[in-house]
């Protein structure tokens, strides 16, 4: 009867008013502003709040106080909301965005990451005034620190983590580096720091800032989540193509697991949530299927969850925070949002404990709710049982209390203590934060042994932490001492120095030494003035000199200074001289010196100076110092505190070592303390190194479908800086699943590359690869989905004809319906030649949009009737076509000028000839080649005669359908119309009445920004362009046909030789001003082109003007050319 009872009394403590207030946020879509709020127990709609549509994240104050609703508007980024969850107290902006953010576990502070930080003080809501941190670009999370008094903010484009004193509002230390393409921050239960990374995970001590150890993957793991017992994190792998689905991360051991490809085959998972020490729910990308993952041992399978068929079409799914302490245990329940329903399920029986309907489509979800403050009834212990050397230091000692329904309590007073000798313990009293976590940190001796803490929890829990020591240097001893500025200054006599003389004191783990006694003595003449007897708590001791007296004719004095205790010490170095030396650079050289440099390059002797007045001083060391300074981009010397010395000589020089990040800036090189210099730096990406997905990945559709968002991928360096230009591979994985068009491989301003890819006819995931060789990767997985289908034929594609070997004008289309007539895209339908001559383009094609495949055909080589057949399943249609007796069709407008498109020919000129039959087994284009003699009169099986006189053909072409040649109408022709013969191989055709004019001024043409330009060669032998403008007064080059004969006379078919000039009168204009002709000649080498030399106007404004060439006819009349463009500066 006792232990029912028990049992009873803790069910009745399991839903205090604390747990009753924990709530289920169904966040908006893109179309509205309501978020639904749903108690999670009891079940039940509670009412709606109003929020931004954008909003993707609901948090609650631990102290149930209020709610933070945050959202990506620059406008209402965060909405102070009441406890009761009915008015809104306050509305934040945020006008760079917000994309990230976290709360402190104490509730203290709201940090927000998006292109910068902002911090908010929640105590009255407000956004503070914080000085400038540099924290990376584009910095994409965030994480807190256990006591609340950190924040550590991720930039995979900076490479780095950034440490945030959240109370002074400034950097902390150094930033950590963080090699390649990083996807999450995460701090887990144990107080250590996770970065997931391309092929990595990095672990860091965020209270030493430095990395402890770096995990190898063969993935892209996304963000980290902890199980409540702090013994796993997992990540859903982006590139499943390795092998795995998940990663599953063991502290401990520092093991990976997986749960791979072969377990759940063809699964993405998008979304990865924690359901217990040893369970998972997962979202799959694009089929949107709920799955349920087991992590010891690692498993994975739909989640039926007490559903048939199991969730699918999942929006979201979240999950409620019981925190288990024991290893089996897991969250009481899971909250499934799908197609207007949120249903809640038990995740201890498995099944649906209840379902409410949905008033409008779902953006996310989000469960929220105030710490328990119910009594503690458990506790969880993380790093409990240590094992380490003194030099790596003893983690972080944690715990987190729960009450009798597992969930987090606040406020609980803990106390940490200890027998051990010589263990300090830095915090011994504490309480719970938001989350139930209390945490310490020990210092150690430096000898071996063990030790024991024991934290006592509300007066009545008792958890014991068991440390054992394996030798070497302690935490907090000073093992390294090291110059920190200051060195190697030059003071005059009785002057003090400009800057302060400082050292640092380490201990074995790198970490600074703070309040450690230091001693400073001197040697030579002079006073040490303002010396610290301890380092600060930087570890930073600094002293000041005062220079002595110069006599006996002596113009300089080096003295030593000596610092440091009893058993580390530094020499440092000043000098006192009379007058100040002069500098000079050896490096870098030049009247105005600057910099080039590429990113995280060393620049050996990239700065070097002389001490011109210390030359000859033999037995005096010259002491002056070179300390490089530069902000971000950055660069500095690769020596102890970024000081180099001068030798006997008077010289130094640096090695120069650039930092991650690209631009411009100064470089400051400070000499001996007493003088400084500016030096441009510029910084350049460094070679390629990095490849990120920024658009385009997890998408779905149907087959045959061309996906709606391009395949978008960044190309950077390894320190994140985008390249533009640099040039990249992409592949299709499995050949034949995906088709990709309008390939960019060369980066664009922004170093992007992008693709559009159409998914093929089999269903499933598959991936497309961009790549720099061996260097980077990025996978994008699409998925490809096939509905059945019925078939129809669409009118239109007969009846028609064709010539031999000719395709067919139209394309033959058929159409895929349901059976309500509704147009189904993505199935295969298969096209193939029933009977007759002739043969299908496209023998299989995927239906689009409306439901339509097609294909051209082509006529074999007998004449009759041409039977297609078009198949999809068990559906077919027919189309019938009819083949004709082969040979050209053309009529005497199928006659231009090839460069100004005007009807007819002239002599001489470059004619283009566009009509079906010209090329029938052609594809492409054929070229002639005028170097070696003269153009043929046949090429590509079709020859052209103009009144008997055979064309010399420059080219002929068949692409997409359109056939055409490019020839030069003979010189012997004469004005008023010519009786054309055209033959390609089958019935030779003659088209008579074709107008000839004797001139037909045409410019030729280029096309750049989808506009026409004149071909022109400027002065110094490149073409003119819009960023390649011709200049006023510059003589310039235009080429053109149709100018008629030459003298001395040319020859039809013949390349131009020099000094055939024009015999016509002509007139150029340059943006409607007459320009000076300075020549004008049929062009050298070319077969029907003329070069016209000109000046550009004076007069000629800037920017893209007109350019024409204009013909005198001997009536007085004038014959123009096309206006075409040019680009003037």
């Amino acid at each position: 009867m006792k232990t029912k009872t028990l049992a009873l009394l803790l069910g009745l403590c399991a839903y205090t008013p604390a747990s009753k207030a924990r709530n289920v946020f169904v966040l908006p879509g893109s179309s509205n502003t309501a978020s639904s709020i749903f108690t999670g127990e009891p079940f039940a709609a509670s009412g709606t709040v109003s929020v931004s549509p954008s909003t993707f994240q609901i948090l609650a104050h631990p102290a149930g106080t209020k709610y933070y609703a945050i959202s990506r508007s620059a406008v209402d980024t965060v909405l102070v909301i009441d406890a009761s969850l009915t008015s809104i107290l306050r509305r934040i902006p945020i006008p760079t965005g917000v994309t990230v953010a976290a709360l402190t576990p104490d509730g203290r502070r709201l940090v927000l990451v998006g292109t910068s930080l902002s911090i908010i003080d929640t105590t009255a809501d407000l956004l503070l005034s914080i000085p400038p941190v540099d924290v990376g670009t584009t910095p994409i999370d965030v994480a807190i620190s256990h006591d609340s008094n950190r924040a550590f903010v991720l930039s995979s484009a900076s490479n780095r983590v950034t440490t945030i004193d959240l109370f002074g509002n400034t950097q902390l230390g150094n930033a950590i580096s963080i090699p390649g393409i990083s996807t999450g921050i995460t701090r887990a239960p144990n107080d250590l720091l996770y970065v997931t990374a391309q092929n990595r995970i990095f672990e860091i001590d965020g209270r030493k800032q430095s990395i402890r150890n770096e995990i190898p993957l063969n993935e892209i793991p996304g963000k980290l989540a902890f199980t409540p017992d702090g013994a796993r994190g997992i990540a859903v792998n982006s590139t499943t193509v390795t092998g795995s689905v998940v990663v599953v991360f063991e502290t401990a051991t520092r093991t990976v697991t997986k749960l791979t490809t072969a377990q759940l085959p063809g699964v993405t998972l998008e979304k990865i949530v924690v359901a217990g020490n040893n369970r998972a729910l997962g979202i799959s990308a694009g089929s949107r299927i709920l799955y349920d993952i087991g992590l010891n041992p690692t498993n994975g399978s739909i989640a039926t969850l007490g559903v048939i068929g199991g969730f699918v079409s999942v929006a979201d799914v979240a999950v409620s925070d019981e925190q288990p302490v024991t290893g089996q245990g897991t969250a009481r329940y899971a909250y499934i949002v799908t197609a207007g329903a949120l249903t809640r399920v038990s995740l201890t029986t498995n099944s649906p404990s209840g379902q409410l309907a949905l008033s409008a489509a779902a953006g996310g979800l989000a469960f929220a709710g105030p710490a328990s403050t119910a009594s503690p009834a458990a506790f969880s212990v993380f790093n409990a049982n240590q094992t380490f050397t003194a030099l790596q230091g003893p983690q972080a000692l944690a715990l987190r209390v729960v009450d009798a329904s597992s969930l987090p309590v606040i406020n609980v007073p803990v106390t940490f203590s200890s027998s051990s000798p010589g263990l300090i313990i830095q915090g011994q009293s504490t309480t719970t934060n938001g989350e139930g976590i209390a945490s310490t940190t020990v210092v150690l001796p430096a000898t071996t042994g063990s030790g024991t803490v024991t934290a006592t929890i509300a007066g009545n829990l008792f958890a014991t932490f068991a440390l054992s020591i394996t030798g070497g240097a302690a935490a907090g001893v000073p093992t390294t001492i090291e110059s920190a500025g200051g060195n190697g200054q030059v003071t005059l006599q009785n002057s003090k120095t400009n800057l302060p003389i400082s050292i640092l004191l380490r201990d074995g783990n790198g970490t600074p030494v703070p309040n450690s006694p230091v001693t400073w003595s001197l040697q030579g003449t002079g006073t040490i003035v303002d010396a610290l007897a301890q380092t600060d708590v930087n570890g930073i001791a600094t002293a000041s000199f005062i220079g002595g007296s110069l006599t006996g004719g002596v113009s300089s004095t080096q003295q030593t200074i000596i610092v440091g205790n009893a058993t580390l010490s530094k020499t440092l170095y000043v000098t006192t001289s009379s007058t100040l030396p002069a500098v000079s650079f050896l490096a870098p050289a030049g009247e105005n010196p600057r910099i080039v440099a590429q990113a995280g390059q060393t620049i050996a002797g990239g700065v070097q100076i002389r001490l011109n007045q210390f030359f000859g001083n033999v037995g005096v060391r010259a002491t002056a110092n070179v300390a490089l300074a530069a902000t971000d981009p950055s660069a500095s010397c690769t020596t102890e505190a970024g000081l180099v010395l001068t030798d006997f000589a008077g010289t130094a020089s640096c090695d120069l070592k650039i930092g991650p990040r690209t631009g411009e800036t100064n470089l400051t090189v400070n000499v001996g303390g007493y003088t400084e210099t500016t030096i441009p730096l510029v910084v350049n990406p460094g070679p390629p190194g990095a490849l990120r997905v920024i658009q385009g990945n997890n998408q779905a559709g149907l087959a045959g479908q061309q996906l709606p968002l391009a395949l978008v991928a960044e190309v950077a360096d390894a320190f994140g800086n985008a390249l533009p230009g640099a040039a990249v591979e992409w592949e299709v994985v499995t050949p034949g699943t995906i088709t990709l068009s309008n390939i960019f491989s060369r980066g664009d301003g922004r170093g992007r590359v992008s693709a559009l890819a159409t998914l093929g006819n089999t269903g499933g995931t598959y991936q497309v690869r961009v790549k720099i060789g061996t260097t980077a990767t990025a996978t994008f997985n699409l998925t490809v989905s096939i509905p059945f289908a019925q078939l129809l034929k669409v009118p239109g594609g007969e009846p028609q004809s064709a010539a031999f070997n000719q395709q067919f004008a139209s394309p033959l289309t058929a159409q895929v319906n349901d059976s309500s007539g509704r147009p189904i895209q993505g199935i295969p339908i298969a096209f193939t030649v029933a009977s007759g001559s002739g043969s299908v383009v496209t023998s299989s094609a995927i239906s689009d949009s409306l439901g339509r495949a097609s294909t051209l055909v082509r006529a074999g080589t007998a004449a009759g009737p041409l039977t297609i057949v078009a198949v999809a399943g068990s559906f077919s249609v027919t189309f019938n076509l009819a083949v004709l007796p082969p040979g050209p069709s053309l009529t005497a407008s199928s006659f231009v000028s090839a460069a100004s498109a005007a009807q007819g020919v002239t002599p001489g000129g470059l004619i283009e000839i566009t009509g079906r039959g010209l090329a029938p087994d052609l594809q492409g284009t054929a070229r002639a080649n005028p170097l070696l003699g003269p153009a043929p009169t046949t090429l590509a099986g079709l020859s052209v005669s103009f009144n008997g006189t055979p064309a010399p053909i420059l080219s002929v072409t068949n692409t997409q359908g359109t056939e055409s040649a490019i020839v030069q109408a003979p010189f012997e022709l004469q004005a008023g119309v010519a009786s054309v013969r055209v033959d390609s191989g089958g019935t030779p055709l003659t088209v008579d009445n074709v107008p000839v004019v004797p001139y037909q001024p045409g410019i030729l043409e280029t096309v750049s920004g989808g506009r026409r330009y004149g071909v022109v060669l400027k002065g110094n032998g490149s073409y003119a362009s819009p960023s390649n403008p011709v200049s006023k007064g510059e003589t310039i080059r235009v080429y053109a046909t149709g100018l008629g004969q030459v003298a001395p006379v040319a020859a039809t078919g013949r390349a131009g030789v020099p000094g055939q000039r024009v015999s016509v009168s002509m007139i150029v204009g340059v943006d409607n001003v007459g320009a000076r002709i300075v020549n004008a000649q049929l062009a050298v080498n070319l077969i029907g082109v003329y070069e016209v030399d000109v000046e550009v106007p004076q007069e000629a404004t800037a920017g893209t003007k007109t350019l024409v060439i204009a013909i005198v006819l001997p009536d007085g009349s004038v014959a123009f050319s096309q206006n075409t463009l040019i680009a003037i500066q």
